[in-house]
């Protein structure tokens, strides 16, 4: 499959002509050295670390052209330094008239990004990009982002408005000099003007200047006459930004083409396949004069601007033209591709979950149904999916359940104990087909047995998460006790010195991830730990996805987790996990202390049993949290049913001596904590819902405690910093990272608990997310008007990543969800309103 750009448009390469004005700053008539007052530059430093940017040739680390560039050399996290510039006379850029702008800029982007910002310096402080703040909120421009965390997948143009525009660039642009070019046409959307970025490396000799996916044609939303950031007649200075490690930048240079400079923005052409009908593509040059399309490759032809597909797959390439006219002259052609996709080579991929094959499935006590699970997935999901799954056991076929992520499960009652054989067959939307075999055995027999799953698993800074599957027995009312054994252990090199949040979860078989142990690592020291996790009997069978997962920035533990499987018979032979609350809420947040869902549930009919599984640890204080809150305050929770108080959540622990004997340890282990220990596993609070299951449907409430506010919160209009707190800004402000399965236990297979919010369901366009793939921000689109409501985005390990109450919405209104510098993958948007819940799908690219 070729490597393509998700282009909203497709943005020429400037074309200069003779008659242009340019301005160039590539730092080789300056002094070696510090950067500081050459030339006009100031720099600043962010918030720690002395480094200044340097000119040099930088040995070790040449610049783009061998000769002087300027370099802000590697300093960590939280160490920054920018450089700006006002505009002078050998270096003028002007607004004034409108038209064609373009900026280009050799960069080396680091691990934690570089930034430059061309805009509005009013108060002469130099500091426009971020983690530089200004005092004047009127002050900034337009930013380009490099680099970060997870570059090249998140990289960003912020607007003047605040508004930021992900995009993609390929991986072969990490951590090497790149040429940007900023394209800035101020005449486009009738003023407000429009930003398209390309890029070339400049170390592949002779590349060609390329659009970056996402972001292209940016409206910039500007407002000539407003006197601020939003008038690009004010703008007057340029700042370069490098955060962490070293960035560099050289080669500046600020252009004005002549007026007769055209060019072709092309909408960008979604993969096809080869069955698919003719289609029109659409281009416009600036000039306003005729686009004409040719097929520069590729199985198709046009005819006006319909493109018709022969039937062959292939990458197609249309070529958009503009010869010229009148006062333009011609534009250099933009070619925009796509690939054709023949979906008869592209069946679904298939991985049978439960029975897998060779298993032994014990069902003592009698034939029960035993459970079935398949995961299937499909390439070129932007034009193929999984249609269904089906098993097919003997002469019996059982068609499955898709719980909408590539999951699929059903049951199956065996005829007899013994041998028995399972095809599996997956189809693609276009009924292209996969089949797996499974050939296992039914047992009336269960024996004791242990389950290794992690094994000195080293997980440390930069690898925190490890995902493995593991084949676990297959089951039905054979085991009455499962105990987890887990062990700390200090790899080579030493254990991380601090107290560190972890934790084990599985996936259950309908898709959705289940911390099953919440464990918070010692101050430096091996530990061993025993957990009951009979309740998590529904998902610890058959071949599971596991997840390791520790928040450190140093050499981290080794994990070795023991599943012991315990013969007898339980009370129920079946069960099945709910995920509720899950995440890291604000505790104590006067805009909002009470942050935590509302569920309003309804139990399955065969219900028999059900508890409620809480853990929730505090953590974040200090002198700017009120009470040293949350990790070092002592408060108790509540759980409400149906609006009454019907459990009390203690969220306190001493922690000397260590509740679970992780003795002595360094550092201040011995404090008492809000519901763990360094070294333990933090305590799942079980409360018996089985009273409250004929009260369907019913609501369920977590209530943080009523009597803390955090004081010491820009959303406390009584904060006074240096008064009241020293800082009301600190964003250090104390969280519950809180997780709660609800677990309902039965005779027989049940589906869990249903219509959780119990609200009634939106139509599936009340609500439209466009473009969807996207980078990363949506348009949401209201269809119908709605009530205030809350939009929430999940990834797929249940996390919420978002979330953001909005104001009444009527039909025709707009919101931008903006998700940030989130990793490429698929997301659930939820949005629950008086008037109902929607769910979607969100695939960020």
């Amino acid at each position: 499959m070729k490597s393509k750009f998700c282009l909203l448009l497709l943005v020429l390469t400037l074309k200069v002509f003779a008659q242009q004005t340019s301005y160039t700053i590539d730092f080789n008539n300056y002094d070696a050295g510090t950067l500081f007052v050459q030339d006009g530059w100031r720099t600043f430093k962010e918030v720690n670390g002395t480094g200044d940017f340097l000119v040099a040739e930088a040995s070790g680390f040449p610049s783009a052209d061998g000769t002087q560039a300027i370099f802000h050399p590697h300093g960590g996290p939280g160490i920054g330094r920018t450089a700006t510039r006002k505009a002078t006379p050998n270096f003028d850029f002007s607004f004034q008239t409108g038209g064609l702008r373009t900026l280009e800029y050799d960069v080396h982007s680091n691990w934690w990004g570089t930034y430059v910002c061309i805009g509005f310096d009013k108060n002469n402080n130099g500091r426009m990009t971020p983690n530089q703040p200004t005092t004047d909120p009127g002050e900034g421009g337009i930013i380009v982002a490099t680099g970060g965390y997870d570059f090249p997948k998140s990289c960003a143009i912020t607007l003047p408005d605040g508004s930021k525009t992900l995009f993609t660039v390929e991986a072969s642009t990490i951590e090497q000099w790149v040429r940007f070019r900023l394209t800035l046409d101020l005449d486009a959307n009738g003023g407000q003007g429009a930003a398209s970025l390309s890029l070339k490396t400049i170390a592949v000799a002779g590349s060609d200047w390329k659009p970056v996916a996402g972001a292209q044609g940016i409206n910039m939303k500007l407002t000539p006459g407003s006197g601020d950031k939003n008038d690009p007649k004010k703008w007057n200075a340029i700042s370069l930004h490098a955060q962490g490690g070293t960035g560099a930048f050289d080669n500046i240079t600020f252009t004005q083409p002549d007026p007769a400079f055209q060019y072709i923005s092309f909408t960008s052409i979604p993969d096809k396949l080869t069955t698919d009908q003719p289609f029109p593509v659409f281009a416009t040059a600036n000039s306003g004069l005729p686009v004409s399309f040719s097929i520069a490759g590729g199985p198709a032809t046009v005819s006006g601007n319909v493109v018709s597909l022969t039937g062959q797959k292939g990458i197609v390439t249309v070529r958009a033209s503009q010869p010229g006219g009148g006062t333009f002259n011609a534009a250099a052609d933009v070619e925009s591709s796509f690939e054709v996709v023949d979906a008869s080579e592209f069946p679904p991929a298939l991985d049978i979950r439960t029975p897998v094959d060779g298993a032994k499935v014990a069902v003592p006590g009698g034939l029960s149904p035993i459970l079935l699970s398949a995961y299937s997935s499909v390439q070129h999901t932007d034009l193929l999916s999984v249609a269904n799954v089906e098993f097919v056991v003997g002469n019996q076929t059982i068609p499955a359940t898709h719980h909408g992520n590539g999951h699929f499960t059903a049951w199956w009652t065996p005829g007899s104990y013994g041998q028995h054989t399972m095809t599996v067959k997956s189809y693609n939307s276009e009924r292209f087909s996969t089949s797996a075999l499974s050939n296992f055995e039914v047992t009336n027999t269960a024996a004791n047995l242990t389950q290794r799953t992690f094994d000195k698993t080293h997980l440390l800074i930069g690898k925190g998460i490890q995902d493995t599957f593991y084949v676990l027995p297959a089951h039905v009312g054979a085991f009455d006790r499962i105990i987890g054994k887990l062990k700390i252990t200090c790899p080579p090199g030493g254990c991380d010195p601090w107290d560190r949040i972890s934790s084990i979860k599985v996936k259950s078989h309908e898709g959705v991830w289940v911390e099953i142990i919440r464990y918070i690592t010692p101050y430096g020291v091996p530990c061993s730990h025993e957990i009951d996790l009979t309740d998590f009997f529904p998902i610890l069978q058959g071949k599971v996805q596991m997840r390791a997962e520790l928040g450190t920035f140093a050499n981290g533990f080794e994990y070795t987790l023991d599943l012991e499987y315990r013969a007898g018979t339980p009370a129920h032979k079946y069960g099945k996990v709910d995920v509720l609350w899950r995440g890291g809420y604000p505790f104590g947040d006067i805009a909002n202390l009470q942050p935590a869902e509302t569920f309003k549930i309804t139990y399955p009919a065969n219900a028999k049993t059900s508890v409620l599984k809480l853990v929730s640890t505090g953590h974040s204080w200090g002198d700017n949290n009120t009470g040293n809150a949350a990790e070092f305050h002592d408060d108790t929770h509540h759980i409400k049913v149906n609006g009454q108080k019907a459990f009390d959540q203690h969220n306190w622990w001493d922690c000397n001596p260590n509740p679970q004997g992780c003795n002595p340890q360094n550092g201040t282990w011995y404090f008492d904590r809000a519901g763990w220990c360094p070294g333990t596993i933090a305590q799942w609070f079980n409360f018996n819902m089985t009273p409250h299951i004929s009260a369907n449907p019913m609501e369920l409430r977590y209530i943080f405690d009523e009597d803390y506010k955090d004081l010491c919160s820009k959303a406390n209009p009584a904060c006074v910093s240096g008064v009241t707190c020293p800082d009301c800004a600190d964003p250090a402000a104390p969280v519950l990272e809180v997780w709660a399965n609800l677990i309902t236990f039965s005779d027989g297979p049940n589906e869990g608990i249903t219509n959780t919010d119990n609200l009634p369901k939106l139509p599936e366009n009340a609500v439209l997310a466009l473009p969807n793939p996207s980078n990363g921000v949506f348009q949401l689109h209201f269809q119908q008007d709605l009530q205030a409501a809350e939009v929430s985005v999940y990834n797929t390990t249940g996390q919420r990543v978002f979330v953001e109450n909005l104001a009444a919405q009527v039909r025709g209104d707009q919101y931008s969800l903006d998700l940030g510098t989130v990793p490429s993958g698929v997301y659930l948007l939820q949005l629950r309103s008086v008037e109902g819940r929607l769910v979607k799908r969100l695939m960020v690219r």
